[in-house]
């Protein structure tokens, strides 16, 4: 029930023969509020400390000690938010602490500016602290934090830890983490414990989805790792990893060039020896071999279907001819392409559709069978001869990657799977710092070129 609102008037005496006096202030207050009374005197006297309420009713003086409090209103809201005595409120109020149980613990923890209280609440240390404590005592690998045995303790140590509330704290904490930045980094690459964090970037890992997958495949670092993945899309082609680095191994090679078999073992061997542990010289577990002998190489070589796309082995001769670049697979980076001719240098002219076929007709007369091309899907809208689109889909496979999406992630990952050949300008400078593979690889497959009229110009192709 809400207050009856009253008038308060001060009085120096009363006389009166009848006198009712309740038990408590809060029958008094009832008292009024039932019987809707409007006027209350106030008498105070030397002899007494507390004031004293009064009111008339049917004759009668109805009397009640104030118990220190201003007014009946205050009381009744003392009496909601746990406080007992009057001193003690008014005491709170001046803090700008509305309940009894925040203003004990303001006291308690020493707390000496009520901004800071006030800071407390809003951030939720002020109920938090309950919550810590019992997380710390249900759970006893979660120790607590040193010197924090009170709600200010707390929130001065989250506070200067760059928390900015307790449930931040109480997720960082309770996942092992004391600062918000090492756990707000560790959270944005997905780690979900301080423990794993630091486990996985010790071994090298930035992210926890690779970390957890070199687990799962058995790979101690990031580097053994790595190897891992650049051979795992061989891998599933040929079923065993040292297959895979043969296959990289014939990619590489010049293109026409007859290489011995012993010179190929050699360079086998070599090539093997990269993934190597240096502090054992043992394989990884989780690298698959077969090639045991040289005989095993060259049935590999002779008989897999896969060895045809690098060139053939000469049993008689006892060499391997590699392949020339017409007989590989060969993308055009569209993009880059269609960016760059020495007009467009000199005159700055927008992209061209046209660059793209000049480029797609010149691999056709070099004897590749099939190009595709490969372009962002922005594209489209800065070209100024989109009516050749139709003309360029006739002469090969053209491939837009999603809105928003980089048309290089495509580009390189195809790479990456089929060690084809890539026709660009573009040194992917961010993507080498981003991707060790392609910082090492990237290039043996990457024919740069010139554009000059009508003329494209590529002085690797042979």
């Amino acid at each position: 029930m809400k207050p009856t609102e009253v008038n308060y008037f001060k009085v120096k005496g009363v006389e009166a023969a009848n006198r009712i006096e309740f038990s408590h202030l809060y029958e008094f207050w009832k008292f009024i509020d039932d019987n809707n009374i409007k006027n209350i005197f106030v008498f105070k006297s030397e002899a007494v400390s507390d004031a004293v309420f009064l009111t008339i009713f049917n004759n009668a003086v109805i009397q009640q000690n104030s118990l220190g409090f201003n007014s009946i209103a205050d009381f009744k809201k003392a009496s909601d938010a746990g406080f007992e005595a009057a001193a003690i409120f008014y005491q709170a109020q001046q803090a700008g602490i509305d309940n009894f149980q925040d203003f004990q613990m303001l006291q308690q923890g020493g707390v000496k500016d009520p901004a800071i209280f006030k800071a407390m609440q809003a951030t939720g240390f002020v109920d938090g602290f309950k919550h810590y404590i019992k997380m710390t005592e249900t759970y006893p690998s979660l120790a607590r934090i040193e010197h924090c045995n009170t709600a200010v303790d707390l929130y001065n140590f989250a506070i200067e830890k760059g928390f900015v509330d307790y449930k931040q704290f109480i997720n960082a904490f309770t996942s092992g983490f004391t600062d918000a930045n090492s756990f707000l980094v560790a959270t944005e690459l997905g780690f979900p414990t301080l423990r794993e964090y630091e486990e996985g970037k010790k071994a090298g890992f930035r992210h926890y989805s690779e970390w957890k997958e070199a687990q799962a495949c058995g790979a101690i670092n990031a580097q053994d790792y790595r190897h891992f993945t650049d051979l795992k899309s061989l891998f599933t082609q040929v079923g065993a990893h040292d297959k895979s680095v043969m296959l990289v191994l014939l990619s590489k090679i010049e293109q026409g060039k007859k290489i011995s078999i012993n010179k190929l073992t050699d360079l086998f061997k070599k090539q093997i020896g990269e993934y190597r542990y240096t502090h054992t010289d043992e394989l990884p577990k989780w690298f698959v071999t077969v090639l045991h002998e040289q005989t095993d190489i060259i049935h590999f070589l002779t008989k897999d279907r896969h060895i045809k796309r690098y060139g053939y082995y000469d049993g008689d001769g006892e060499f391997f001819q590699i392949n020339l670049m017409q007989d590989r697979e060969i993308i055009i980076d569209g993009s880059n392409v269609a960016h760059n001719s020495v007009a467009q240098t000199v005159n700055g002219v927008r992209p061209q559709l046209s660059n793209i076929i000049k480029m797609v007709n010149f691999l056709l007369s070099k004897g590749f069978p099939k190009v595709s091309v490969i372009v962002d899907a922005s594209l489209r809208h800065k070209i100024i001869d989109p009516e050749k689109l139709v003309e360029l889909k006739k002469v090969s496979e053209y491939l837009e990657a999603p809105r928003e999406t980089s048309a290089d992630m495509f580009i390189i990952n195809h790479v990456k799977k089929t060690h084809c050949l890539l026709v660009s300008n573009d040194n992917f400078r961010e993507w080498k710092l981003e991707d060790s593979w392609v910082a090492e690889n990237l290039d043996y497959y990457r024919f740069s070129f010139i554009i000059k009229g009508n003329d494209v110009l590529m002085p690797d192709l042979k």
